[in-house]
């Protein structure tokens, strides 16, 4: 996931989103779990580490539903 200029891993867009919300990095990691399982995000896992959160084409498609 690329914002301002910058790409994230899950471990970076946890800890981001976590402060930016004031949300518990649980609940975040949990969250991002579900998007994974739907097929809206690809990200890396414990086994790929590092590999930028992306939208898959069907996350594209639900935010420019929503957006």
């Amino acid at each position: 996931m690329k914002i301002n200029g910058h790409y994230f891993s899950v471990t970076n867009l946890v800890e981001s989103l976590s402060e930016k919300h004031n949300i518990a990095p649980s609940t975040v990691r949990w969250n991002l779990k579900k998007l994974v399982e739907l097929n809206l995000i690809t990200a890396g896992n414990s086994k790929n580490k590092g590999i930028p959160v992306k939208l898959t084409d069907s996350g594209e498609l639900v935010c420019k539903i929503l957006g």
